[in-house]
């Protein structure tokens, strides 16, 4: 239980006991158990006979039905239309008590759900209790561990908006840091190209550029002369 593990309690040797004492035995039974473990709710009891196989068959589909029981699925619509039934009974209203706005299931086996509400400090191990039997009623979770998880809701609500102001920057920064860094690479591999060719040219470009400067001087000084 502690685990998070479901029940199922099998009661042998049966066939020894008479109608009256089984029926005295399974009223006896469910009494200790809703006291002793009241996490549990309604846990199954199959009564069987290991000499004789009695109830074996039923011990196993009982099994199986719990192990369904503790993998199962609540809807969020199913969970939001429980919140408005409590509150239309008036189990949620008033300041002395948390105000649920939200819920959902985060988890299976067991079932686990996180209650986003208001006042989420006021709540006590009775209105837990009262959450965790409401659920297990409504839901039918009979014989499974049921958790269930109250969150802040204006907190809760603090944390996602931060969190997605802080998802936008980082987005942001790395959509202005990748142009950047590209318009860098590229300048980098341009620049090894022009220094690569001029190493490829060699003297002759460098001879060239050398003639050129030569040719605009002496057109220069043919300019000069013509006006003197």
């Amino acid at each position: 239980i502690t685990g998070g593990k479901a029940l199922v309690i099998a009661v042998n040797k049966t066939d020894l006991l008479t109608k009256g004492e089984i029926k005295t035995l399974i009223r006896d039974q469910s009494a200790a158990l809703g006291s002793k473990l009241p996490q549990l709710g309604e846990c199954p009891v199959v009564m069987i006979s290991a000499e004789k196989g009695a109830n074996v068959s039923l011990l196993v589909d009982t099994v199986l039905t719990s192990h369904d029981t503790w993998r199962s699925r609540v809807s969020t619509t199913e969970l939001m239309r429980w919140i408005t039934d409590l509150k239309r009974i008036g189990k949620m209203s008033g300041q002395a008590h948390p105000n649920p706005k939200f819920a959902r299931q985060v988890d299976t086996g067991p079932p686990t759900f996180v209650i986003l509400c208001s006042r989420a400090k006021k709540s006590t191990a009775s209105y837990m209790a009262f959450l965790t039997n409401s659920l297990r009623t409504t839901f039918n979770l009979h014989g499974v561990p049921v958790r269930v998880l109250l969150r802040d809701a204006s907190a809760a609500a603090r944390q996602s908006g931060t969190a997605e102001v802080k998802e936008r920057r980082d987005f942001r920064g790395k959509y202005l840091a990748a142009p950047k860094t590209k318009r860098e690479d590229g300048g980098q591999e341009r620049a090894s190209e022009g220094a690569s060719f001029q190493s490829r040219a060699g003297p002759s470009v460098s001879r060239g550029r050398s003639l050129q400067r030569e040719g605009v001087g002496g057109r220069g000084r043919g300019t000069a002369s013509r006006r003197r």
